[in-house]
């Protein structure tokens, strides 16, 4: 569904986001929005000026979180291969495949871009550490169970890991 941002009223919808959409990112580089779609492993581009699918990506896989770097890079979270995928935002194809071993079923992601690190949370109780620029596994580190969302504070350095099992807020500093 679209809202006009200042009356919150929907103004349309658009219907061709593929199968259980589970996360929507802006990337201002290509200036396109991205629809993961968790069960059909599709990423669906869409032009917001015209609400328009401009393209679909077949990344394969559950996929769960994703970010821009606002460069021209999207990565995402594949949770049942433990990858995260890296799309070229103005090619609209896949630029990467990283796994990220010994972290299983990723969920949560954020990203720094002034250090090029990834921020994975993932569902074995640790996040990885990884160079974006690579998209090798650099460290890990252990945070509470059932992680889903993760996101990193570049003003004080810390990362945040919200773990939904145990109702935990498991805080990273990175120096």
């Amino acid at each position: 569904t679209v809202f006009d941002p200042k009356t919150l009223k929907s103004t349309g919808e658009i219907r061709s986001t593929g199968k259980n959409p589970d996360a929507l990112i802006y990337d201002p580089a290509s200036r396109r929005l991205f629809v993961f779609n968790h069960s059909s492993g599709q990423v669906t581009a869409i032009d917001p000026a015209t609400n328009v699918v401009t393209a679909t990506i077949d990344v394969g896989g559950a996929l769960e979180f994703a970010r821009a770097d606002g460069r021209g890079s999207v990565w995402v979270n594949v949770e049942d291969r433990s990858e995260i995928v890296r799309i070229d935002s103005r090619k609209m194809a896949i630029a990467g495949r990283y796994p990220l071993a010994p972290c299983k079923e990723p969920t949560g992601l954020a990203l720094d871009t002034k250090n090029s690190r990834l921020f994975v949370g993932c569902g074995n109780n640790m996040m990885a550490v990884v160079n974006a620029n690579s998209g090798k596994v650099v460290t890990t580190l252990a945070i509470g169970p059932g992680v889903d969302g993760t996101d990193f504070d570049a003003a004080t350095g810390d990362v945040f890991n919200a773990c939904g099992k145990d109702g935990t807020l498991s805080v990273i500093h990175q120096d």
